[in-house]
């Protein structure tokens, strides 16, 4: 980023161990919980069996990937134990699902578009309505302030009839 910088170009993306930390879904968790986001327990494959019981479904993807690597629904504990060590597990959450995209620039957030989600091809969103929704935008501005990112990110949550819940932040432009 700094060669970038001396040579005056400007790099639109979160600051290295900011994107680190989100690319990380057990981190970002950790992540989004500290700084007073909703989002769900995120555990590894090893922290879910040490759990002395589990309510299921559980989502399980890979702790690192994209595009819906690693995607399922596990309905026992037996196949919670044949997922690779990389994977990381949540409660399925009932709700509506949703993209917001964030775009901001150095003096702040430009703008934040919620999309309720109709249907996904590996992991990205293809088919999506806008919504003017405040809370969804309010939550966006939130996150992109705290995430301090220049540029735009893509953020997937589910509204559920607790509230909104973060469950990752994609730092790139979303689908």
């Amino acid at each position: 980023r700094e060669r970038f910088q001396q040579a005056g170009i400007r790099v639109l993306c979160p600051e290295l161990s900011i994107a680190k930390t989100l690319l990380d879904k057990r981190a970002a968790a950790d992540w989004f919980s500290h700084h007073g986001f909703e989002t769900p327990i995120t555990w590894t494959v090893a922290e879910a069996l040490e759990q002395p019981s589990l309510s299921y479904p559980l989502v399980s993807k890979a702790r690192f990937g994209q595009g819906s690597a690693g995607f399922r629904l596990c309905s026992t504990r037996e196949e919670v134990s044949r997922l690779q060590d990389n994977a990381v597990l949540q409660p399925y959450l009932l709700g509506t699902h949703l993209d917001l995209d964030l775009l901001r620039g150095s003096s702040g957030v430009l703008a934040v578009i919620p999309k309720i989600k109709h249907s996904s091809t590996a992991g990205t969103c293809d088919r999506a309505t806008t919504t003017r929704a405040p809370g969804y935008i309010e939550l966006g501005a939130r996150l992109s302030h705290t995430i301090g990112h220049v540029g735009a990110i893509d953020v997937d949550i589910v509204d559920t009839d607790d509230g909104p819940v973060v469950l990752e932040v994609n730092p790139r432009l979303g689908g």
